[in-house]
């Protein structure tokens, strides 16, 4: 009995899965639900090629019930996700309902096997008939699907109508909701079959195979996102990495030159969101290293219309990049700085976190287009002199 599925169809959905399933493996597996998300994709591979593999003579039998075993376990990893994402879930009470779920598919898949040991004597699918072996063999394989589906779509359902949702966690669950659909819409056919006795759409058996490589290949799509915004954010891609990278040529010379604000590395494993956290800790350790610098600003020369001594930096970006960049190489070369806490600094742009950014984003493109400061030779001699507010103190 051939599959419903070319091989032209069928493998390109094989390996998109199993793409996912390594991207997923390889950058998404922080959580728990992303490592019970792993596992579905794990058994959604395994039932794909068993299928493929029910289209060899001598595998068909056992290749197919092998199958349908692997779909149960899809959807009781789908349903162990469902419980973790409700809000009263704790760790032990999900454990002990996914083991129990694990139990209930292996005795489920041990009844398909058992009923169906004719079938794979004879090399053949089971097909939904009225006999006792096709009755025992999809009451097993549909009861546990019907029910999990069921409890997923109502789960689905209701967080979508009541819950605070994000628009990417709706879009998952009406995902879901879509699977299920095709699923049931396929039991229906099966039903109208058995009372008729035909179905110009082919056997119960091929139809399973369809329905689930199209359930599978879709929540591949949806679950696959992650991996390609892992992606895009490890490459530096994303809105935050591309900041990250007009903020490194002020990041690399500021802490080149106050290396001892640099924050320990977190390792990746432990940075959660990427890209945010590699740009907040650039903005954190770079509003440090101006601090730091603060009092090197006495080194800028002053006087015969180069710098005014008490500079107005509000208006004046282009101002303090200049003293900046002589403070950079007042520290490099070991000048004194100035005893005095009144030194200029950047006035904070606003209170939140955006509004910062931008100004450092603003004195990051200011500096990249700065006249650099070369070496200490523009430096003045100022042994045991520093500036007070900007006047010079000997």
């Amino acid at each position: 009995m051939a599959a419903p599925l070319t091989g032209v169809l069928a493998w390109p959905a094989i390996g998109f899965v199993a793409i996912v399933l390594v991207g997923r493996m390889a950058l998404v597996r922080d959580t728990v639900s992303d490592r019970l998300l792993n596992r579905m994709f794990l058994w959604s591979l395994a039932g794909l090629l068993l299928y493929r593999c029910a289209t060899m003579p001598g595998m068909v039998g056992l290749a197919h019930q092998l199958a349908l075993g692997c779909n149960i376990m899809v959807f009781l990893c789908v349903y162990g996700i469902a419980l973790l994402w409700q809000p009263e879930a704790d760790s032990a009470s999900v454990s002990r309902r996914q083991w129990i779920c694990v139990v209930v598919a292996g005795g489920c898949v041990g009844v398909m096997l058992l009923a169906g040991t004719s079938a794979r004597n004879d090399d053949r699918m089971v097909d939904l008939t009225l006999d006792l072996e096709g009755i025992v063999v999809w009451t097993a394989y549909v009861v546990p699907l019907a029910v999990t589906a069921f409890l997923i779509t109502r789960w689905c359902v209701r967080e979508i109508r009541f819950g605070d949702l994000t628009g990417r966690a709706k879009f998952v669950c009406y995902g879901l909701i879509g699977g299920n659909v095709v699923l049931a819409v396929n039991w229906s056919i099966s039903l109208v079959q058995l009372a008729v006795g035909s179905s110009p759409l082919g056997s119960h058996p091929l139809r399973m195979e369809l329905a689930f490589t199209i359930c599978i290949v879709n929540d591949a799509a949806f679950l696959g996102m992650p991996v390609l915004r892992s992606l895009i954010v490890r490459a530096g891609w994303d809105r935050d990495g591309r900041r990250c990278r007009q903020l490194r040529p002020l990041w690399r010379d500021l802490t080149a030159a106050v290396p001892q604000i640099v924050m320990p590395p977190v390792p990746q494993a432990r940075i959660q969101d990427g890209g945010p956290s590699r740009l907040f800790r650039m903005s954190v350790e770079i509003r440090d290293a101006l601090l730091q610098l603060g009092p090197y600003f006495h080194a800028a020369p002053v006087g015969n219309g180069a710098l005014p001594a008490q500079p107005g930096l509000e208006g004046d970006m282009a101002y303090y990049v200049q003293r900046l960049d002589y403070a950079v190489q007042a520290r490099k070369a070991g000048v004194a700085p100035a005893d005095s806490a009144a030194v200029p600094q950047l006035p904070r742009a606003g209170s939140d976190f955006s509004a910062d950014l931008q100004q450092l984003l603003d004195l990051a493109m200011a500096w990249s287009k700065r006249s650099p400061a070369h070496g200490s030779s523009r430096l003045p001699a100022v042994s045991g002199q520093a500036l007070v507010g900007g006047t010079a103190k000997s």
